[in-house]
């Protein structure tokens, strides 16, 4: 009994034997399952962040071209803006010196016009003097037709000194 006990026991033994190095092939290949899973979370883990970091990196990229074609854009609005504001000032300038000498034209003009006026009221006055000399003149006041007649021959020259000075303001 003794000697079927000690079999059974080594028996019992061996089996446990097989059982502990089934267990213990079993654990590490446990061990080197959850190895991979983390090794493979772990992959997907830094991959993950370096895509992000690659896609922040992008974004960054990104930002700084708008801002470089933002800050472009704005100094293209502004020259253009002051491209703008000069060609208005020029053509402003340009107008009033138009209804500027428009002006001056018309004072011009209108001085003329006055200057006109009042030779042809002096030549009116003449002519109405010479009507009354004429008359006059068979008068016996022959003094006064002579002052008469030298008052008229100075509007007379007169009128010829202001109509050259008129042809020279045309």
């Amino acid at each position: 009994m003794l000697n079927i006990s000690k079999i059974i026991n080594k028996d019992i033994d061996e089996k446990m034997k097989k059982i502990f190095k089934s267990t213990e092939v079993i654990k590490k290949q446990e061990q080197k399952r959850l190895k991979e899973i983390e090794k493979r979370k772990l992959n997907q883990y830094t991959s993950y962040h370096i895509n992000i970091l690659k896609i922040k990196e992008n974004i960054q990229k990104i930002k700084q071209k708008e801002k470089l074609k933002q800050g472009n854009v704005k100094d293209n609005i502004e020259f253009l803006n002051r491209s703008f504001n000069e060609k208005q000032d020029s053509l402003y300038k340009q107008l009033s010196d138009k209804y500027k000498k428009q002006r001056d034209n018309r004072n011009s003009l209108m001085k003329y016009e006055q200057f006109f006026h009042k030779r042809k009221m002096s030549f009116d006055r003449f002519s109405e003097n010479s009507v009354v000399l004429n008359t006059h003149n068979k008068s016996p006041r022959g003094n006064i037709i002579k002052f008469q007649y030298m008052q008229n021959t100075k509007s007379v020259e007169k009128n010829k000194i202001f109509n050259v000075s008129r042809e020279s303001l045309k």
